[in-house]
């Protein structure tokens, strides 16, 4: 249920980009490449849509609101890239 909610509200990028302030980017990415019962496809489908939805929301950024990247570090790239090499 809250991951329908956030796909739903992820698809304004004002929104985007509040949900990626508030930190929920890790989360979604575990959902999304956890491999057990508690991860159904549709559940990992939810939260590709999600961070799609969030990626875009950077890009629509307006020149004069402070800067916000989908993966805030390069420690979060790294993180990343260990969950889906």
């Amino acid at each position: 249920m809250a991951v329908k909610a956030l796909q739903n509200l992820s698809n304004a990028p004002k929104n985007g980009l509040q949900i990626i302030r508030k930190g929920a980017v890790g989360t979604l990415f575990e959902i999304l490449y956890r491999q057990n019962s508690l991860s159904s496809p549709h559940l990992r489908e939810q939260a590709a849509f999600i961070i799609m939805n969030l990626a875009m929301a950077t890009t629509a950024q307006e020149d004069d609101c402070e800067q916000i990247s989908l993966l805030e570090s390069e420690e979060d790239t790294l993180n990343s890239s260990v969950l889906f090499p």
